[in-house]
């Protein structure tokens, strides 16, 4: 029977399209990213990983490692100003916990910080004089005109992206409808929405700066509120297609906080929410509103869990080392199990992982369960490289580690790259990853090759540890102070005790900021009542130094000279580093300070990225603080009274 297409309507048409569009999607995960997300980049390695997803879906494949390069999509130069709940703070000071603005104008909470690092970035210019600094894979929501006549349209895009657009009419991105500032807390006005028209994008060079993450993707930045955006991954569009194909399923998706965690249920519910999904999905769907319990028969939608109206489906999100005891996972997910290198770096952090994985996570698995961890491998002594050094353990395991350059042709089977090729040379060239290998090699291992066997060679000071059990305050040692000093950049104000016996290093960060003048310096010496107390610092600054002595400090300066550096590092690396919690201000910890220091001190490498034994350039503030007072007591010469034999324990 045929089809007379004079008495099929525009609705019609779109309707079978839809029912089309709808089917393909559901064949394949590869079909459902591209219905899902239109403007995704295709690269040999998406459908790689989208190939494996499915054996995933299939039970092919029932325990599934991903580890990949990131996009670092979200980076922003450190000094940009942010809008807080709070009041304004540089987007380097961004704690997880503290809440920005969206684009809706709504607070939202940070629910990652990457820590500062260096990154090539553009500057961002627009027609009424804000400028912005950012990377060129950072995500904007744009509106742009493209070749097909059909005016502006909304779209995410990466600054790369925007650079390439020719249109004549400039590309401009909205503020947040009626929100404004008035010098401390944001204010309703009635002029609606402003126009942000991108005048100009020029590379700037390399800054120091870091990536958030924020709940929903969009914040504002800059002091004229401009709207940027951030990304995810499998932990947003996986769940929802499970439950697609089986709206039985029971899902677990872990990640290093809940807040992060809680953050990717929203995502999930927002997807299934979708007309999109619909189209593909018609028959999974949530409750209509925020249910928190099933005490009166409602299906479960809240912040921690949901359920599947009518087929008991159920998804439930949780941090990791959080609870999730009373439910049984048909697939369990790990998204990033630590929370950066300085986590990665200590011994305590990392147990406590994999006792929460051995005893936790994996006692909610059944024989059918499914597993996916993706992570960035910061130590090999982590969650992944616990599991594949665990010869029974990783046969069970299926691994697929696609580094940013290939190195060996074939590692990867389907990787088609030769040796010294990039994944992705549309986004990330060759000459580009060279550029951030540059900037820190082990950092370049870590996040780009997936190799964190180059932490204990490159890094200075690879292993530390945090004093848990707040033993600082009543070890029977007495207190040294290390200071080192700054004005444009920070000044670091540290506390060491030294445990000889059981050679431990305890450090407490009492300050560290720049700006400091020495008057502000004694003052807070003063406020803290640290005045009795020996002051080691460097000799840099005799003025300030003799400033401190007239004052009634007890000074002494630690002599500098050719090899002094080195010869400290030595000292100290007979030691391990315990960093003492220490919270100043709004619930900031001091001890974050040391810790990036620590994760960003590297030795630099030669041509073969063999290390030398030359520190490379970084901010070490507190740890050259840390290090005179190591070295004072190294030369013997703390006195009679206040010496201690560092040698005590060999």
């Amino acid at each position: 029977m045929g089809i007379d297409i004079n008495n099929i309507n525009r609705q019609q048409v779109q309707s079978v399209l839809d029912a089309v569009r709808g089917a393909k999607a559901r064949r394949s995960f590869l079909n459902f990213y591209k219905h899902m997300k239109p403007d995704f980049h295709m690269n040999w390695h998406v459908k790689l990983l989208a190939d494996t997803v499915d054996k995933f879906m299939r039970g092919e494949v029932r325990n599934l490692i991903i580890n990949l390069p990131p996009q670092h999509g979200k980076f922003l130069a450190g000094d940009t100003p942010v809008l807080t709940t709070k009041g304004w703070k540089r987007h380097d000071e961004l704690q997880i916990g503290d809440y920005v603005f969206s684009d809706t104008g709504q607070p939202v909470a940070v629910l990652g910080n990457s820590g500062v690092y260096n990154w090539h970035v553009n500057k961002v210019e627009f027609a009424g004089g804000e400028v912005l600094y950012a990377a060129n894979e950072h995500l904007w929501k744009v509106y742009v005109e493209k070749d097909d006549h059909k005016g502006r349209r909304c779209v995410v895009i990466d600054t790369a992206e925007i650079k390439k657009i020719k249109h004549r009419r400039a590309p401009y991105i909205l503020s947040a409808p009626c929100l404004q500032y008035d010098g401390y807390l944001p204010v309703k006005e009635k002029k609606g929405r402003h126009k942000f028209f991108i005048k100009d994008i020029q590379p700037h060079g390399v800054v120091s700066g870091n990536c958030i993450q924020v709940d929903g993707g969009m914040y504002l930045a800059g002091q004229s509120l401009i709207s940027t955006h951030n990304s995810t991954m499998f932990s947003q569009l996986l769940p929802p297609y499970l439950f697609g194909h089986n709206p039985t399923e029971r899902v677990i998706a872990c990640s290093y906080a809940s807040t992060l965690a809680y953050s990717f249920n929203r995502d999930v519910q927002r997807l299934i929410d979708s007309p999109e999904y619909r189209h593909v999905f018609a028959g999974t769907t949530l409750s209509g509103k925020n249910v928190a319990s099933d005490a009166h028969g409602s299906w479960l939608r809240n912040k921690e869990e949901f359920e599947v109206v009518g087929h008991g489906g159920k998804y439930r999100a949780a941090g990791v080392g959080g609870g999730i005891m009373g439910m049984t996972a048909t697939v369990g997910i790990i998204d990033d199990y630590l929370k950066g290198a300085a986590e990665a770096g200590s011994p305590t952090m990392r147990n406590r992982v994999w006792d929460w994985y051995a005893m936790d996570f994996s006692s909610r698995l059944n024989n059918s369960s499914k597993q996916l961890i993706i992570a960035t491998r910061w130590h090999e002594d982590d969650l992944v490289g616990r599991i594949l050094r665990d010869e029974q353990l990783s046969r069970n395991w299926h691994k697929i580690v696609i580094p940013a350059i290939c190195e060996q042709e074939g590692a990867v089977l389907g990787d088609p790259r030769k040796k010294g090729e990039a994944l992705f040379p549309e986004k990330h060239n060759i000459e580009r990853l060279q550029n951030q290998r540059l900037l820190s090699e082990r950092r370049f291992q870590c996040l780009y090759q997936q190799n964190p066997k180059a932490n204990k060679d490159i890094l200075i000071y690879p292993e530390y540890e945090y004093d848990v059990e707040g033993e600082y305050d009543s070890l029977a040692v007495p207190e040294t102070l290390g200071l080192d000093h700054g004005y444009n950049d920070e000044t670091a104000l540290v506390g060491v005790k030294i445990d000889p016996r059981r050679r431990k290093l305890f450090v407490r960060v009492y300050l560290y900021a720049s700006g400091i003048t020495p008057d502000a310096l004694a003052l807070e010496l003063t406020r803290l009542q640290l005045g009795r107390r020996l002051i080691i610092c460097d000799n840099a600054r005799p003025e300030i130094n003799q400033m401190l002595a007239l004052k009634g400090f007890a000074v002494q300066a630690v002599k500098k000279g050719a090899g002094s550096v080195f010869s400290g590092i030595q000292a100290v690396k007979g030691f391990e580093i315990v960093l003492v919690p220490y919270f100043v201000g709004h619930g900031v910890n001091t001890a974050d300070f040391i810790a990036t220091e620590l994760n960003q001190y590297e030795w630099v490498v030669d041509s073969m990225g063999r290390p030398t034994e030359n520190p490379a350039k970084s901010k070490e503030h507190a740890l050259d603080a840390m290090r005179y007072v190591v070295m004072f007591y190294a030369a013997g010469r703390g006195g009679s009274s206040r010496f201690i034999d560092i040698n005590a324990g060999r």
